[in-house]
């Protein structure tokens, strides 16, 4: 399925009784237009949104990645909503709660990338939010295939809480229109991270930096070696982020 031309894709009202940020939608629509901004805005759950309800059957917000031919309408909306998000290149979901909690991103599923979008937000608190109980059915952001994280404003009945929401949008959507913010993700797939944990002695031996070493039991990649008088090099780890939570 061909992407929407690097767009986002927000979601509001995934809970039918979370229907607040409507109004901030509408609001940013007049002032930074979708086309021009490159974003969409659809409601998860419109028949609970219609009768202000948390779901009808089931909650959509742990229904994914559902199912077209299920009775259960959320598994259905579920399946339709992961189907969707395959055109877009990040998918935000807005979601509200009664806590005062203020603004906050959830990441569900704390892959690199996800952690990254959600670093990109002026947003402070930020919650790894993760089960592996969920890899089979949860959140809709945790089955999409982009980077996707959640918004959580609370409370949701605050104006305040309106304001700050459109407040952080507005300047996320303006800093995205540069382009670095999609440039940032695309090339966070190439990268490779390391950390250091510790320095070799002059053993005799010319290591090459990044070079995969074993020996003794021991894998390690060198850095800086040969650089410093007494030192060989120092030992570093390759850092999968991703499995550091998700296995």
């Amino acid at each position: 399925m061909k992407r929407t031309n690097g767009r986002i894709l927000f979601i509001t009202g995934t809970h039918g009784n979370e229907g607040f940020s409507g109004d901030v939608f509408r609001n940013l629509a007049k002032r930074y237009p979708k086309n021009e901004f490159g974003y969409d805005n659809i409601v998860g759950n419109p028949r609970a949104l219609k009768k202000n309800i948390r779901f009808t059957d089931a909650d959509l917000n742990r229904s994914a990645p559902g199912d077209l031919t299920s009775a259960i309408y959320e598994e259905r909306r579920a399946a339709q909503i992961i189907n969707l998000s395959k055109k877009y290149k990040i998918v935000i979901d807005v979601h509200g709660t009664i806590a005062n909690c203020g603004i906050v991103t959830i990441i569900p599923y704390p892959t690199l990338q996800n952690l990254v979008l959600a670093a990109m937000l002026p947003i402070k608190r930020n919650v790894i939010w993760y089960s592996k109980s969920s890899l089979k059915k949860g959140p809709l952001v945790q089955f999409t295939n982009c980077p996707a994280i959640e918004i959580e404003c609370g409370s949701k009945s605050s104006e305040q809480t309106k304001k700050d929401l459109e407040d952080i949008l507005s300047k996320f959507l303006k800093a995205r229109i540069s382009g670095n913010l999609d440039n940032l993700i695309e090339n966070l797939k190439n990268k490779e991270f390391y950390s250091m944990y510790e320095k070799m002695n002059v053993n005799g031996k010319i290591y090459k930096d990044f070079q995969l070493e074993k020996g003794n039991g021991e894998k390690f990649y060198p850095f800086m070696s040969s650089q410093y008088p007494g030192t060989a090099c120092y030992k570093t780890k390759k850092i999968n982020f991703e499995k550091l939570f998700l296995i």
